[in-house]
């Protein structure tokens, strides 16, 4: 039989391979469906640079930018993201870096991250993150970015 059938116990309920027929189906089990989703895009990171970076902020920062990368450019020439702070928050939370209140996470987290991503230039050109208020409490996220210097 040219069929193969391997059950791995943490993201696949099964692989089978068709060597006949050249294809390979996977089932997955529910928890998989999560991670891919939360790491979709991360798989075009660069190991090498990450691992140069010395802030968390600023490797969940590259993570973030990285895998928008095919964003369009906007009037002022700069890409723009912008995510509500539950999204924003879930980013920081799987990265241990949710303990920071609101008033300390420019301070401490972005502005750190933003001057190693763009001190150089050999991350980005150009970072800027804007934490945008809404009845007195941040709502939302803008972070624009200019990564025409990357390949």
């Amino acid at each position: 039989d040219s069929v193969d059938k391997v059950e791995p116990k943490h993201f696949f309920k099964s692989i089978t391979s068709d060597k006949d027929n050249k294809q390979v189906l996977f089932q997955l089990n529910e928890i998989a469906f999560d991670y891919l989703y939360f790491f979709e895009n991360y798989f075009k990171l660069n190991l090498r640079e990450f691992c140069s970076l010395t802030t968390k902020g600023a490797k969940i920062m590259l993570r973030l930018l990285v895998q928008f990368n095919n964003l369009p450019k906007g009037k002022n020439g700069l890409k723009e993201l912008v995510l509500n702070i539950d999204e924003f928050r879930k980013i920081l939370k799987n990265n241990a870096l949710d303990s920071y209140e609101p008033k300390y996470l420019k301070s401490r987290v972005l502005s750190p991250a933003i001057k190693e991503l763009v001190d150089d230039k050999r991350y980005f050109n150009a970072i800027c993150c804007e934490l945008l208020k809404e009845k007195k409490a941040i709502s939302s996220c803008r972070i624009s970015f200019d990564d025409s210097n990357r390949v």
